[in-house]
């Protein structure tokens, strides 16, 4: 079981020394780091899916943050008006139709949303009004409330331009960070929608990316 994903450059001198591996196991789902070290003498194995469930609540939280505009008000020294919007009735897109948005989906039902799943194919994801492919992303993301990004690390879907700065939650990767708050950007009136981001360190010592 390989535990740590931030060191796969040491993964040849280990497996050289066990003479006797026949398995590999994988920490998370996303396998990158390893894709090029994958060697069909061994059986091999990931997290996928494991860790669905707990992401899928820590980005409902963040929607809810989101809409109460708790990230705002956490910081604000003086009394201001009020900002945010209701969650219940919104128009939210989630792209990627992964183990994540499955269990997300649940979790959205009670506020009665009107949601938009956005993947690769057009098989319908239970508890989705509609599903749809990413060629068609520009045509929901201007009437979008909320955007959940849900996709795999490196996926081009991360580098679209959302024309109406919905609020945006999401799990990035470090790297990923920058795309993402960039693509947040409206291009006719460079306006931000509001945005939290769980982001996985790229290593130990990797430097909080704000």
């Amino acid at each position: 079981m390989w535990a740590d994903p931030a060191r796969p450059d040491r993964f040849p001198d280990m497996v050289a020394e066990a003479e006797r591996l026949t398995w590999i196991q994988l920490p998370y789902a996303g396998i990158e780091p390893f894709a090029h070290h994958l060697d069909p003498r061994w059986s091999w194995t990931c997290g996928k899916g494991v860790y669905a469930p707990t992401v899928a609540e820590t980005v409902m939280a963040q929607v809810l943050a989101l809409c109460k505009n708790l990230h705002g008000y956490a910081r604000a020294t003086t009394w201001e008006g009020a900002v945010g919007r209701v969650l219940a009735g919104s128009r939210v897109t989630v792209l990627g139709g992964g183990g994540i948005t499955r269990c997300l989906l649940p979790l959205l039902a009670p506020f009665g949303c009107d949601v938009t799943v956005v993947r690769r194919s057009d098989e319908s994801v239970a508890g989705a009004d509609r599903t749809i492919t990413m060629n068609r992303l520009h045509e929901v993301l201007p009437r979008t409330d909320v955007l959940v990004l849900a996709l795999a690390p490196h996926h081009p879907a991360r580098r679209q331009h959302p024309g109406d700065g919905p609020r945006v939650a999401g799990a990035v990767r470090g790297r990923e960070r920058t795309a993402v708050l960039h693509g947040r950007r409206t291009p006719r009136s460079g306006r931000r929608g509001p945005g939290l981001l769980s982001v996985s360190p790229e290593g130990r010592r990797c430097p909080i990316p704000w």
